[in-house]
């Protein structure tokens, strides 16, 4: 039960036309004015509380960031959206990382499948302090550095412009997802669904020329 803070026992409580001092007991077995309008403004104030977690927009459950979430609306073959953050760490090979929100969806649910979308947003790359400091001591100027970021900039960004379509069978579905929730991701996992479409939009060298 809630308690409420600050108020004074002196103070009146008014339900309606009546105020009655909140120190006066109500006969037995009666529910005091007071504790009436406690209660009104209780229900008042959790009726005006949204969820925490989980939106409902265009019949689908919005679970912003959480996994469990989005994982009991699969198993309740309800239609679902998740946002999370992303990060694609190619420092090793391109000395970049590569940041996005990620956008996935799970609709059409039947007995045995469900279809999941995927796609990203706000997508940008970042050139790591080290591969900065080789490129100075390798004669780059810190504008020809900015300028080999922004190109890359603009070519991740295409990402964005694409997404990812795909049919599974629930059960893979299930665990494809339960490894993205533990960070266990891989390329082969998209080998689980029945089929997909788009899975060769995402940008891996944000440094490579542009396709003809």
């Amino acid at each position: 039960m809630m308690r409420l803070r600050g108020i004074p026992s002196a103070l009146l409580a008014c339900s309606m036309a009546f105020c009655v001092p909140t120190a006066v007991a109500a006969p037995e077995g009666e529910v005091s004015f007071a504790e009436l309008a406690r209660r009104a403004r209780q229900r008042k104030r959790a009726a005006s509380e949204p969820a925490a977690v989980i939106e409902r927009l265009d019949d689908a459950t919005i679970c912003r960031g959480d996994w469990d979430c989005f994982l009991a609306a699969l198993e309740a073959r309800q239609r679902v959206r998740l946002t999370i953050p992303d990060t694609v760490d190619v420092s090793e090979p391109y000395g970049a990382v590569i940041i996005s929100e990620v956008h996935l969806e799970i609709y059409d649910c039947g007995e045995e499948t469900c279809r999941l979308t995927g796609r990203t947003e706000n997508t940008t790359v970042r050139i790591t302090d080290g591969m900065r400091a080789r490129l100075l001591l390798n004669g780059w100027t810190a504008q020809q550095i900015n300028e080999r970021e922004r190109a890359a900039q603009a070519r991740v960004r295409t990402q964005d412009e694409a997404s990812v379509h795909c049919v599974f069978q629930i059960d893979r579905l299930r665990y494809f997802l339960e490894q993205r929730k533990l960070g266990n991701t891989s390329e082969k996992d998209w080998e689980l669904a029945d089929r997909c479409e788009g899975l060769d939009q995402t940008v891996t060298d944000p440094f490579a020329p542009p396709a003809p």
